[in-house]
C-alpha cells in the first residue's frame, strides 16, 4: 500500500475517532442527566398541578427525539470507521506478494475441454432434513459457476459435497 494512501487512512481514522468520542458516551451521559432532570422537575410540577402528566410524558418523548440525530451521526461515523478499517485489511491482503511458486517441471493445465456437473443429487443429514433435493447443476467448459443464497439453503453442501465428485479428464 502506498505511503500516501496509508497516511490518508490514518488521518481519516483519527478524525472518525474524534467525532465518535464527541457524540458517543458523552452524548449519552448528557441525555441521561437531562432526562433525569426533566423527570424530577416535571414530576414536581405535575404533582403541584402546574402541568398535566400527559404534557410531561410528551416532553420526555420529545427529549429522546431531540438527541436521536446526534446518536445517528455517531453511528454513521462508527460505520465509516469500520468500513475504512475493512478496506485497509482487504488492501493489505491484495497487496501481499504471492509466496507460492511453480516447480521447474510444473505442467500447464490448459483449458478445460469438457463439461462437468452433478445429476439428480440429493443430500440428507437426517431422514427428514434434506440439504439438497434432486439438483443437477452443470458447468460448461471454461466457465465458472457461482453459488449464492441465504444461509442454510445448501450452497456449502453443493460446493463441498459429502462424497468426492469424479473429475473430468
Amino acid at each position: 500500500m502506498s505511503g500516501r494512501f496509508s497516511d490518508m487512512l490514518a488521518r481519516r481514522q483519527i478524525w472518525s475517532l474524534t467525532v465518535v468520542s464527541l457524540f458517543g458516551p458523552p452524548n449519552k451521559t448528557v441525555m441521561g442527566v437531562f432526562t433525569a432532570l426533566v423527570i424530577l422537575v416535571g414530576a414536581r410540577m405535575a404533582l403541584s398541578g402546574q402541568i398535566l402528566v400527559a404534557d410531561l410524558v410528551a416532553f420526555i418523548l420529545y427529549n429522546g427525539s431531540l438527541f436521536q440525530p446526534l446518536f445517528a451521526l455517531g453511528n454513521a461515523v462508527k460505520s465509516c470507521r469500520r468500513g475504512t478499517a475493512s478496506l485497509t485489511r482487504v488492501t493489505n491482503i491484495l497487496d501481499t506478494r504471492q509466496n507460492v511458486k511453480d516447480t521447474l517441471d510444473a505442467a500447464s493445465l490448459g483449458r478445460a475441454t469438457c463439461a462437468t456437473g452433478l445429476s439428480n443429487v440429493g443430500v440428507a443429514y437426517r431422514a427428514a432434513t434434506h440439504a439438497l433435493h434432486d439438483i443437477s447443476p452443470e458447468v460448461a467448459p471454461a466457465h465458472t459457476l457461482a453459488l449464492a443464497g441465504p444461509t442454510s439453503v445448501g450452497t456449502s453442501t453443493i460446493a463441498h459435497p459429502p462424497r468426492p465428485v469424479p473429475r473430468c479428464d
